[in-house]
């Protein structure tokens, strides 16, 4: 059975876009206004930061609301961030505890369901999303391993999927995609 992702949420879940509408219009009639009532969930993006082997952060990545969008972002060394990732190394997500875990890896499609899969105690980590590309230096934390792609219910995540199986059957251990 194929099931969607965290993110994705069906249309008749209180967190669907139809049960915020209703609640917005619910919140009018009853008063208040619905930018109050998501101003706590607008008021603090998702971060997602990024370190090296050692733990060191060397970026991060900042979504952006209206439009959605994510920014890359670099410590500029003087406490504030400057953005883009231009002719920086890449790294995985979450690295340091890939290194250490002999576990089986999951690889879903964003930082926000490899931090949902380590909260659940599993190993997982992500190049980025959809649109981040698997480097060949990735390969090695891989090499040898049990991995499990996880993908979005959608054209795009069954792409990423696809394409990441193939880049990583000659690497690891053994492979499935869910």
């Amino acid at each position: 059975m194929i099931a969607p992702a965290p993110d994705h949420q069906p249309h008749d879940s209180p967190h669907s876009p139809s049960a915020r509408r209703e609640s917005s219009s619910r919140a009018k009639r009853e008063g208040c206004s619905s930018q109050s009532i998501e101003t706590d969930a607008d008021a603090r993006p998702p971060i997602y930061v990024y370190t090296d082997n050692f733990g060191e952060v060397v970026y991060r990545k900042v979504r952006r609301d209206r439009p959605k969008r994510f920014v890359w972002e670099i410590p500029d060394g003087k406490g504030a961030w400057t953005s883009g990732l231009k002719g920086h190394t890449r790294y995985l997500y979450r690295l340091p505890e890939l290194i250490a875990s002999p576990d089986p890896v999951w690889l879903p499609e964003g930082e926000k369901d490899a931090d949902t899969l380590h909260a659940l105690g599993l190993t997982a980590t992500t190049s980025g999303g959809a649109s981040d590309p698997w480097l060949p230096e990735f390969d090695k934390y891989l090499a040898g391993r049990d991995v499990i792609i996880l993908t979005d219910n959608d054209g795009p995540g069954w792409d990423r999927g696809n394409v990441l199986a193939e880049k990583l059957r000659h690497v690891t251990k053994s492979l499935r995609i869910v």
